[in-house]
């Protein structure tokens, strides 16, 4: 969907040099999954992305991975639409207990279980626009939100699936430990 390939575009943690990203390579390749382009922001300036047809979206605040809460949060400002979306990435767990109990599939819980089971690295996406008080606050240039009311009443957008293949010698080196 095009909110998922928006969010795959802004919540992560990379930045640009000489034409190189920069991070977690997890966020690299689902950044590149989505298609988008990262344009470091200059001074003050937030960083933007942008899609081949002209769509940007600037990252106006980003909340790090946090291992206890196992999210991180971007709200991106959309030139499109002239909205502030909430995304976030973590486990399906987290993400399912943060999210809307309409948007989340029956069977969620088993899919993410099976990928995992499969050998997948599963990371769930949820989204929502930010409500007419964050987006005052936020046009008001003073980012006082707090991550715990950003991260609620979320709609999960999707799992995201990441490979994880074993080497040839893996069996191997089992083996002799």
């Amino acid at each position: 969907s095009d909110l998922l390939r928006k969010a795959m575009a802004s919540c992560h943690s990379l930045s640009k040099v000489d034409d190189m990203l920069i991070g977690n390579s997890v966020d690299i390749r689902m950044f590149e999954a989505a298609g988008w382009v990262l344009e470091p922001g200059h001074g003050n300036e937030p960083d933007t992305v942008t899609r081949l047809d002209g769509t940007k979206l600037k990252l106006v605040k980003r909340f790090d991975f946090d291992h206890h809460r196992m999210t991180m949060t971007a709200v991106a400002y959309d030139s499109t639409t002239h909205t502030h979306h909430i995304f976030v990435k973590g486990s399906a767990e987290k993400i399912k207990e943060l999210s809307v109990p309409d948007s989340i599939p029956v069977d969620f819980d088993s899919v993410a279980e099976a990928q995992s089971r499969m050998g997948c690295y599963v990371i769930a996406m949820a989204t929502r626009p930010a409500t007419a008080k964050e987006e005052e606050v936020i046009r008001g240039g003073k980012f006082q939100l707090n991550r715990e009311e950003i991260e609620k009443r979320l709609w999960l957008l999707g799992l995201i699936l990441f490979r994880n293949e074993l080497k040839s010698d893996t069996a191997q080196g089992l083996k002799l430990l």
